[in-house]
């Protein structure tokens, strides 16, 4: 399978009003790959670099305190991550993983836990995620930061998009890794349901002009918000 190269681009598009992000000119953005970027053999990316440099700055308008700091779970060999204010926490699995995009995309949805309250404000949308009555608030917590990280990813990112719709088919090591929960849980809808709208928006943003981005994600988002499956 060919692994998912996130390229350096010549353009950066700007989505300003877009309310937690919007995006640097290029000659100040780092590419997830390319010559800045760290990778060890057998250790994997420099996580805490790719946060850093190439996640945080995607959120850099946002004016609530996004956490600055990276924690490493050295005990967790699992590939995993988890958002709280102040720092994110990563497992030392992440950490070690090799492929940057597995890292990134893992970061950006933790970020955009945190990014979702004010996210709601925007799209004045008042008392929280909704319950539905058989689809609960915390799965489509994970569906939204799912759709932000898609977004922010894919909007930076916009020639990889190819290539992130075909790395998460099915028989992929990304679609079977522990990013995604295969069989899902409480809190957390199936892989199979996940990459489903991740990969179906992936794809939106291909055919949407860049103008228009904006009005398909509070689309998307105000579905996956009331969303009752």
């Amino acid at each position: 399978m060919k692994r998912l190269k996130l390229l350096s681009l010549g353009l950066v598009f700007s989505l300003s009003t877009f309310y937690f992000m919007s995006f640097k000119d290029a000659e100040e953005k780092t590419p997830l790959l390319g010559e800045d970027s760290v990778e060890q053999e057998g250790e994997g990316c420099d996580i805490k670099k790719v946060y850093t440099n190439n996640v945080l700055p995607m959120y850099y308008t946002y004016d609530s305190n996004m956490p600055k700091d990276l924690v490493i779970d050295s005990k967790d060999k699992s590939i995993n991550a988890g958002a709280a204010f102040g720092y994110i926490e990563v497992s030392q699995g992440l950490a070690n993983h090799h492929d940057v995009f597995v890292q990134a995309f893992a970061l950006t949805h933790e970020a955009s836990h945190i990014a979702t309250g004010e996210q709601l404000k925007k799209f004045g949308i008042e008392g929280g995620i909704p319950e539905g009555k058989n689809f609960n608030s915390y799965k489509k917590a994970e569906l939204l930061a799912d759709l932000m990280a898609t977004h922010l990813l894919g909007a930076n990112y916009y020639d990889a998009m190819p290539n992130f719709i075909e790395y998460l088919d099915e028989d992929s090591e990304c679609f079977n890794c522990s990013v995604f929960s295969k069989e899902g849980d409480f809190s957390h809808p199936s892989a199979k349901r996940r990459v489903k709208y991740i990969k179906e928006y992936a794809a939106k943003i291909l055919v949407t002009e860049i103008e228009d981005l904006n009005d398909l994600f509070e689309e998307y988002f105000k579905y996956i918000l009331y969303l009752d499956e």
